[in-house]
């Protein structure tokens, strides 16, 4: 997990100073998954980190992710099999919706986050594996940049044929599960501060919340986790009839965004 260490003076979630012994916090409820669902990005995009694209994440637009199997089948989990790829060539000559791409930084939510919370939610599932029973983050979320491409325009057609009159040799292993494109982006900047549950009354001067009638501090730095929603339409799976993207928005079904959530990370091929 990526992280970028940075001063921030006076930015916090629901976080005071306790500097003696007769302040007594008022007590913060953390986030639900429900709550957290509601406020955070669409909800047919998938979440990823990859530092390559944090210099220009517009360049996320028309990559191309390719699944494979392995003996022939196809998983139903992403971890299950291989790791999915960026293809070494993106589509490219496409429009992208001048309207879709973000002026400036939006907040989208700030919130205390358990480890129930972050499990339940995909844009922050990762950070569940660095909570526990007695630890929080407090969390500070921007959409930083986000862009989609014109879908609805001849290019995306075109792009789509070109690309894949390229690659025929692709659509012949038979291991080939998947062939997917991204048609837009939220890249969400995920600013975290870490807290521990306090196992007596707090004394002296430290950062902390009551989290529901239990303190917490912390001695952590700020720091910024960059994760990438992605939006995708398919290019190529099993049982298609025709290798081509259709123009206009493709929505996912329940089943392809089920499968599409356990993709966390994906790697890039090489030449």
């Amino acid at each position: 997990m990526s992280k970028v260490h940075f001063a921030l003076v006076g930015l916090a979630v629901s976080v005071a100073l306790l500097s003696c012994d007769d302040v007594e916090l008022a007590p913060i409820a953390p986030a639900t998954p429900e709550s957290l669902a509601r406020s955070l990005g669409p909800s047919e995009m998938f979440y990823v980190g990859d530092d390559t694209f944090n210099g220009n994440p517009q360049a996320l637009l028309g990559q191309v992710i390719i699944l494979r199997g392995q003996d022939g089948a196809c998983p139903n989990r992403a971890k299950d099999g291989p790791a999915p790829k960026f293809s070494l060539e993106p589509l490219r000559d496409f429009k992208v919706d001048e309207r879709s791409i973000l002026g400036s930084p939006v907040k989208r939510d700030s919130q205390i986050i358990t480890h129930d919370g972050a499990a339940g939610v995909t844009v922050l599932s990762y950070l569940s594996a660095s909570l526990d029973a007695k630890t929080i983050y407090s969390m500070i979320l921007f959409d930083q940049a986000s862009a989609r491409v014109d879908d609805k325009d001849i290019t995306w057609r075109d792009a789509s044929d070109a690309w894949i009159a390229r690659h025929t040799e692709l659509f012949e292993e038979k291991d080939l599960c998947k062939v997917l494109v991204v048609k837009g982006f939220v890249q969400n900047n995920i600013i975290l501060r870490k807290f521990t549950e306090l196992s007596a009354a707090a004394k002296g001067g430290a950062y902390g919340v009551n989290v529901n009638g239990k303190y917490h501090t912390s001695t952590d730095d700020y720091t910024v986790d960059i994760r990438y929603g992605l939006s995708v339409a398919t290019m190529w799976q099993p049982g298609m009839s025709a290798f081509a993207l259709p123009v206009g928005p493709v929505q996912p079904s329940a089943e392809e965004l089920e499968f599409l959530s356990t993709i966390t990370t994906i790697a890039h091929e090489k030449r």
